[in-house]
């Protein structure tokens, strides 16, 4: 991945089996797009996510396993939007904005959607 450095879009989809995503992601640092979908056994973001300085929108969906966000959301200060759908339960509680663990995570994201 480290040479996939102007790379600004990236979808990761139907990775069944896919447990967590690699911290050589720090390398994408034109990224502005990331979708990751039906990864049912995601359980983790890296934390190098914030090295993702670029990124403006990040979709999860279909990904059942996960069920927090890591400490670098905070660091991602270019990201606009953020959407979380058909999740697990506890990931949902934990970005309520009323009382949500991770809701200071995710605080500083203008459109943030969770279904």
């Amino acid at each position: 991945m480290r040479h996939l450095t102007s790379l600004t879009a990236l979808e990761i989809g139907n990775c069944t089996r896919l447990k967590s995503l690699p911290e050589a992601m720090r390398h994408l640092t034109s990224l502005t797009t990331l979708e990751v979908y039906s990864c049912y056994e995601l359980k983790s973001l890296p934390e190098a996510m914030r090295h993702l300085t670029s990124l403006t929108t990040l979709q999860i969906a279909y990904c059942s396993e996960l069920k927090s966000l890591p400490e670098a959301m905070r660091h991602l200060t270019s990201l606009t939007t953020l959407e979380i759908t058909y999740s697990h339960g506890e990931l949902a509680k934990r970005c309520r904005k009323s009382d949500g663990e991770d809701w200071p995570k995710i605080c500083h994201i203008p459109n943030v959607h969770i279904r």
